[in-house]
């Protein structure tokens, strides 16, 4: 058996099951990205319950995003992710002096 057809067989007998992914600007920034909770009910529903910001991130780390993509968001992320953004660039402009 070569390989194509090996390759055929194990796509037969294992079909690819589809899953829901959240919003990748919600995701990079949330601490259930892509665990149990995340897949199996908030990208699935888009209702963002266990949505929790990510407290250690540094704000240097923090991913960029479109407007198109931040357009694509449902309402209620929208305005926790600019919250938590606005937090995080006021840690870094308000560091108390040393």
């Amino acid at each position: 058996m070569n390989y194509i057809q090996t390759k055929k067989k194990m796509e037969i007998n294992h079909r690819a099951e589809e899953i829901a992914m959240p919003f990748s600007v919600a995701c990079k920034v949330c601490r259930n990205s892509l665990h149990d909770i995340c897949v199996e009910d908030c990208a699935v529903y888009k209702d963002f319950k266990a949505f929790e910001t990510s407290k250690e991130m540094d704000p240097v780390d923090l991913p960029r995003f479109t407007m198109k993509e931040y357009r694509e968001l449902p309402g209620k992320i929208k305005g926790e992710l600019l919250a938590f953004y606005i937090i995080k660039l006021m840690e870094v402009l308000y560091v108390p002096d040393r």
